[in-house]
């Protein structure tokens, strides 16, 4: 699924005992593309059969063996969020559709939930989400040094661009909200809206820098940003701004 081009000048290490990341093995210059892949699954926007796009997703992956197969193969990272309610029914339809237990489908939710990335038309005009199991090994960051961009459209490719020049051994990152505006807000809002999409606090250069001294713990910024988004009802993946 990677570009032969591309693939001499990323690969996914070890980045910690938790998780591995995306990094440079050779240097790349702005405007170089550092990455290209094509989805192992993707779910349009224009027609979703289960209401939500994650939710295909999901439908796909136990659909197809081969996919099912590959997608459980990469270990890709989970983090675990909240259910509505309404999700319980589609949640027990898949089970009784694809013979899997009802907590097999909600893990396999939450991997999508945390791995799916969108894909673009070659306007970059967003026409859904897909799964990039290389792509998803790179960090978001405030600062990020790439951006993703449309690479062969009609393959749903996304290729990520170099923003600036990457040294060898640097890690491969960017934004993932992929809003220049919110970027350019303080670190509490960045991070509220991180926290309500993603369930992370970053810990980019940028944040730790700008983090005021009593969120310097991720676990106490967590707890913050969560009882923020409860006081104000901001609905899970919604933007928030000042206002």
């Amino acid at each position: 699924m990677n570009d032969p081009g591309s693939a001499a000048r990323c690969s996914v290490v070890r980045w910690t005992d938790e998780e591995y990341q995306l990094t440079a093995t050779a240097p790349i210059r702005r405007g170089e593309v550092a990455v290209a892949e094509r989805p192992l699954v993707a779910a349009s926007f224009a027609s979703p059969q289960y209401g939500s796009v994650v939710w295909d997703l999901v439908d796909q992956i136990l659909s197809d063996a081969t996919v099912r197969q590959a997608f459980y193969g990469h270990d890709l990272k989970v983090t675990a969020f909240p259910i509505d309610d309404a999700d319980l029914p589609l949640e027990r339809a898949l089970a009784t559709k694809h013979r899997v237990s009802a907590l097999a489908v909600r893990e396999l939710l939450h991997c999508v939930g945390t791995n799916n990335i969108g894909y673009f038309d070659a306007a970059r005009k967003l026409q859904g989400l897909a799964i990039f199991p290389t792509l998803s090994r790179a960090n978001h960051s405030c600062a990020p040094n790439c951006r993703p961009m449309p690479g062969a459209a009609a393959d749903k490719q996304v290729v990520l661009t170099a923003l600036t020049d990457i040294d060898a051994g640097d890690a491969i990152t960017w934004n993932y909200l992929d809003d220049s505006e919110l970027m350019a807000l303080d670190y509490g809002f960045r991070n509220v809206n991180l926290v309500n999409s993603y369930r992370f606090v970053c810990q980019c250069e940028r944040c730790r820098a700008e983090v005021p001294p009593h969120l310097a713990e991720p676990r106490n910024a967590l707890r913050y940003f969560d009882g923020l988004i409860a006081r104000i009802g901001a609905k899970a993946g919604m933007g928030i701004r000042r206002g």
